[in-house]
Protein backbone atom coordinates (compact mmCIF):
# COMPACT_ATOMS: atom_id res chain seq x y z
CA UNK A 1 0.00 0.00 0.00
CA UNK A 2 1.23 3.65 -0.82
CA UNK A 3 2.06 6.09 1.42
CA UNK A 4 -0.12 8.96 1.74
CA UNK A 5 2.35 11.17 0.72
CA UNK A 6 3.04 8.53 -2.49
CA UNK A 7 -0.73 9.01 -2.72
CA UNK A 8 -0.62 12.58 -2.93
CA UNK A 9 2.08 13.46 -5.28
CA UNK A 10 0.51 10.74 -7.82
CA UNK A 11 -2.55 12.95 -7.37
CA UNK A 12 -0.61 15.95 -8.05
CA UNK A 13 0.99 14.63 -11.53
CA UNK A 14 -1.88 12.68 -12.82
CA UNK A 15 -4.71 15.12 -12.17
CA UNK A 16 -4.06 18.55 -12.68
CA UNK A 17 -6.12 19.37 -15.38
CA UNK A 18 -8.10 16.38 -15.47
CA UNK A 19 -11.60 15.92 -15.75
CA UNK A 20 -14.99 15.83 -13.25
CA UNK A 21 -15.01 12.17 -14.39
CA UNK A 22 -11.42 11.75 -13.77
CA UNK A 23 -11.64 12.73 -10.40
CA UNK A 24 -15.07 10.72 -9.99
CA UNK A 25 -13.69 7.37 -10.41
CA UNK A 26 -10.73 7.88 -8.48
CA UNK A 27 -12.40 8.96 -5.51
CA UNK A 28 -14.74 6.04 -6.17
CA UNK A 29 -11.77 3.33 -6.61
CA UNK A 30 -9.25 5.06 -4.07
CA UNK A 31 -11.83 5.33 -0.93
CA UNK A 32 -12.23 1.91 -0.04
CA UNK A 33 -8.44 1.87 0.65
CA UNK A 34 -7.63 4.77 2.37
CA UNK A 35 -9.19 5.91 5.22
CA UNK A 36 -8.71 9.84 4.93
CA UNK A 37 -10.06 9.67 1.68
CA UNK A 38 -14.00 10.68 2.11
CA UNK A 39 -16.46 8.79 1.19
CA UNK A 40 -18.66 9.97 -1.94
CA UNK A 41 -17.54 13.30 -1.41
CA UNK A 42 -15.17 15.54 -3.50
CA UNK A 43 -14.49 19.04 -3.97
CA UNK A 44 -13.03 20.49 -7.37
CA UNK A 45 -11.31 23.82 -7.62
CA UNK A 46 -12.02 24.82 -11.04
CA UNK A 47 -11.69 27.93 -13.65
CA UNK A 48 -14.58 29.82 -11.80
CA UNK A 49 -13.30 29.31 -8.44
CA UNK A 50 -10.72 31.70 -9.53
CA UNK A 51 -13.53 34.96 -9.93
CA UNK A 52 -16.26 33.64 -8.39
CA UNK A 53 -14.40 32.26 -5.00
CA UNK A 54 -16.60 29.33 -5.46
CA UNK A 55 -16.28 25.53 -4.97
CA UNK A 56 -17.62 22.71 -6.93
CA UNK A 57 -18.78 20.07 -4.30
CA UNK A 58 -19.67 16.20 -5.87
CA UNK A 59 -21.20 14.19 -3.51
CA UNK A 60 -22.11 10.36 -4.91
CA UNK A 61 -25.68 8.93 -3.62
CA UNK A 62 -26.09 5.38 -2.95
CA UNK A 63 -29.46 5.53 -1.48
CA UNK A 64 -32.27 7.61 -1.27
CA UNK A 65 -31.30 9.84 1.00
CA UNK A 66 -33.18 12.21 3.67
CA UNK A 67 -36.43 14.10 3.93
CA UNK A 68 -35.69 17.82 2.86
CA UNK A 69 -38.96 19.91 3.92
CA UNK A 70 -41.34 20.54 1.39
CA UNK A 71 -38.92 18.85 -1.13
CA UNK A 72 -39.15 15.39 -0.34
CA UNK A 73 -36.29 12.69 -0.30
CA UNK A 74 -32.75 13.86 -1.37
CA UNK A 75 -31.55 12.46 -3.18
CA UNK A 76 -33.95 10.51 -5.28
CA UNK A 77 -31.90 9.56 -8.03
CA UNK A 78 -29.24 6.72 -6.63
CA UNK A 79 -25.92 5.64 -7.78
CA UNK A 80 -24.98 9.13 -9.83
CA UNK A 81 -22.86 12.52 -8.57
CA UNK A 82 -24.82 15.19 -7.33
CA UNK A 83 -23.37 18.93 -8.14
CA UNK A 84 -23.10 21.95 -5.34
CA UNK A 85 -21.47 25.23 -6.52
CA UNK A 86 -21.25 26.56 -3.52
CA UNK A 87 -19.41 29.60 -1.85
CA UNK A 88 -15.93 27.77 -0.70
CA UNK A 89 -16.36 29.09 3.00
CA UNK A 90 -20.00 27.11 2.93
CA UNK A 91 -17.90 23.51 2.03
CA UNK A 92 -17.63 22.10 5.72
CA UNK A 93 -21.53 23.12 6.34
CA UNK A 94 -22.49 21.27 3.10
CA UNK A 95 -20.38 18.18 3.60
CA UNK A 96 -21.39 17.85 6.68
CA UNK A 97 -25.00 18.07 6.50
CA UNK A 98 -24.88 15.55 2.98
CA UNK A 99 -22.86 12.55 4.84
CA UNK A 100 -25.11 13.13 8.26
CA UNK A 101 -28.02 14.32 7.36
CA UNK A 102 -28.91 18.07 8.47
CA UNK A 103 -31.88 18.45 6.07
CA UNK A 104 -32.29 22.07 7.05
CA UNK A 105 -29.05 22.91 5.67
CA UNK A 106 -29.27 20.78 1.83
Amino acid sequence: MATSQTLLRTVSDCFIGASERDWQAWALDMQASYNFIERDLIGILDKRNASDETLLIQFYSREPGVEVAEEGIFPKVTDKWHDFRIDYRDAEVLTSSLQFGASDVI
